[in-house]
């Protein structure tokens, strides 16, 4: 699986909390990496233990409700999401990262709040306000960001692509769950 969304015609605070929920039980679910699958550079290696081995969770919104602080504050208090007991075996193992039970939300006609990561694909930085109102932009920053466009889903789908796991795969990404390894089976 590549990633996985819903659309909501109308985002209200009950409509989030659903997509939170939902996003939550999804980030549950962490790949299974074989001895034959390949990340390409070490660049996309960090990049996968970033995001815990879990695709990406999106939401498309055709109308929003909820003012741009509740948003916020209702993804930054969703916190993350730890792996299921027995998918990690331990700080070195990619499937360790706690995620964020979305990634990104787009209100189409507005912007899109994404889940900006140290070493996000896309290479957004983050603009920090400076006490003499200058902005400062950094990478080292990262956390629940708001993009304001004209073209939201555009933006959605370029970080969609972005986001998106590449795994060469050396074998069936069945095999694991047809015949799971020793630490799954606890």
């Amino acid at each position: 699986m590549s990633a996985a969304g819903e659309v909501k015609a109308c985002l209200d605070v009950g409509a989030l909390n659903d997509c939170v929920k939902k996003g939550a039980a999804f980030k549950q679910l962490r790949m299974t990496v074989n001895p034959s699958d390949h990340v390409m550079t070490v660049k996309d290696q960090a990049y996968m233990k970033q995001i815990g081995l879990v695709p990406p969770y999106f939401v498309v919104a055709f109308e929003n409700k909820v003012a741009d602080d509740t948003m916020g504050e209702r993804l930054q208090d969703a916190g993350l999401i730890p792996p299921p007991e027995g998918k990690s075996m331990g700080e070195e193992d990619w499937a360790n990262t706690p995620q964020p039970p979305l990634d990104a939300v787009c209100i189409l006609g507005r912007g899109i709040w994404l889940y900006v990561r140290p070493d996000n694909p896309m290479g957004i930085r983050i603009g920090i306000e400076q006490q003499d109102g200058t902005k400062q932009l950094r990478d080292d920053v990262f956390g629940w960001a708001f993009v304001e466009t004209d073209a939201p889903l555009a933006w959605t789908l370029a970080w969609l692509n972005a986001a998106m796991p590449r795994v060469v795969r050396g074998r069936s990404v069945f095999a694991p769950y047809l015949i799971p390894p020793a630490r799954h089976i606890k």
